[in-house]
């Protein structure tokens, strides 16, 4: 599996934005880039894209999927 997330480095720990499918104690190989905070409209347009996001994910209609292996009968590694 390939991901790219993006985070905040805060006193000596990378704080995510959003939650990884990863399971606990998973070690993973981390690439770490430098991100270009880019004009004020570039923020301006990736603060609504995101509000957006959380808006359609965190929503009770789809909350029925937060724990979609139990609901689908996949068993966990």
């Amino acid at each position: 599996m390939s991901l790219e997330v993006e985070a905040t480095y805060e006193n000596g720990l990378f704080k995510l934005d959003w939650p990884l499918p990863l399971q606990e104690h998973q070690r993973v190989r981390l690439t770490v880039c430098e991100q270009d905070a880019g004009t004020p409209e570039d923020q301006a347009w990736s603060s609504l894209g995101m509000d957006r996001l959380e808006e359609e994910w965190d929503n009770p209609e789809g909350a029925i999927y937060d724990d979609w292996q139990r609901l689908y009968g996949v068993q966990r590694r």
